[in-house]
């Protein structure tokens, strides 16, 4: 129970700085971004969360499923680095058609071509949190709460810091926000990656590769109503 506290307190601490910086930094992005670009910062944002679920694959639930089925730390590695493999497919994919389809989304979700590499640019940072589930899980399976609360905040630093000089000092408008949470991203799965990664594994890839693809598609249909909700 003491353990479990003190890792709850942590992951509360960290998510309770990342709110106070958001909401202190609020009225200097106020004074330069317009109503319009919040729009597109918040369609965006609404639209990476929509296809989110979709392009994990519902591995973000069937990972943990599988790896505590198992208690052999190779069997474990192996199932962390299935997840990874089809994760990276996964996002790849979801870059790659966010550019391909860049002008058509943005005309559907913003009404306006125009918003093209905005699009482009919001689908690459949704395909790199994809990216980081299964190294992100694992620090949380290990209890490893400090690790993650501070590779968080590293995350949130480049995010905020990127954001500022784009939008405050450049005047990028949207643009710079949004380059600001993908470079935030890029930066939070990498050190995720360090933090959390083993040596790579490729033992039994597509045994468990399929285990988790049919523990976890069966959960996209309920992410999608629980999105509607």
């Amino acid at each position: 129970m003491k353990r479990l506290l003190a890792s709850s307190a942590i992951y509360g601490l960290g998510a309770m700085a990342s709110r106070l910086v958001t909401l202190l930094l609020l009225p200097v992005f106020t004074a330069h971004l317009v109503p319009a670009d919040y729009g597109v910062v918040a369609m965006l944002t609404v639209v990476g969360g929509f296809v989110a679920p979709i392009f994990t694959l519902g591995l973000g639930s069937s990972i943990g499923i599988v790896y505590f089925n198992t208690t052999n730390s190779a069997e474990r590695g192996a199932i962390l680095w299935s997840a990874g493999t089809l994760l990276l497919a996964s996002g790849l994919l979801l870059t790659l058609c966010g550019w391909l389809l860049r002008h058509t989304l943005s005309s559907i979700v913003l009404a306006d071509e125009g918003y093209g590499a905005h699009t482009a640019v919001a689908m690459a940072t949704t395909a790199l949190a994809i990216l980081a589930t299964p190294w992100q899980l694992k620090l949380q399976f290990e209890e490893r709460s400090t690790a993650f609360v501070l590779v968080s905040f590293l995350g949130l630093v480049t995010t905020v810091a990127i954001s500022l000089w784009l939008v405050v000092g450049n005047e990028k408008g949207a643009m710079g926000a949004l380059i600001g949470s993908l470079v935030g991203q890029a930066t939070t799965t990498l050190l995720l990656f360090a933090a959390a990664a083993d040596e790579p594994s490729a033992t039994g890839i597509v045994r468990w590769s399929r285990e988790l693809l049919r523990q976890g598609l069966p959960f996209i249909p309920s992410f999608f109503f629980l999105f509607l909700m």
